[in-house]
């Protein structure tokens, strides 16, 4: 009974943070068919970190369990949507050369035909 209330409740957490359950968008069961049916199925994620989980219940295995869950949360992170690129993209867009209020008064002296 606790599993299937924290899997409600992991349920309801990504659809609050997507934002898309209000009128007019898709309903929550078509978001959900598009994490297990889309591009990039959200099932494979999921079993390689239950099978890669349960391999660590065998005591013999449990530290090479442990680096390949390691190496999973590193894929996970560096893939193509993964932390560097949006930091990237957030970081990359506001890269532009601001005028200084110096620049801007002496361009709005310039406009109306004050010579300094």
């Amino acid at each position: 009974m606790p599993i299937l209330f924290g899997l409600f409740g992991l349920i309801l957490i990504v659809a609050g943070v997507r934002g898309r359950v209000t009128q007019g968008n898709p309903s929550l069961v078509s978001l959900v068919k598009g994490d297990f049916t889309g591009n990039d199925p959200f099932w494979k994620w999921l079993l390689a970190i239950l099978l890669i989980g349960s391999i660590g219940y065998v005591p013999n295995l449990r530290p090479i369990s442990r680096a390949f869950m390691a190496l999973v949360i590193i894929v996970f992170l560096i893939s193509n949507k993964g932390i560097f690129t949006q930091l990237s993209n957030v970081f990359g867009s506001t890269t532009s050369n601001p005028t200084t209020s110096s620049d801007n008064l002496l361009q709005q002296i310039n406009s109306e035909g004050i010579t300094v």
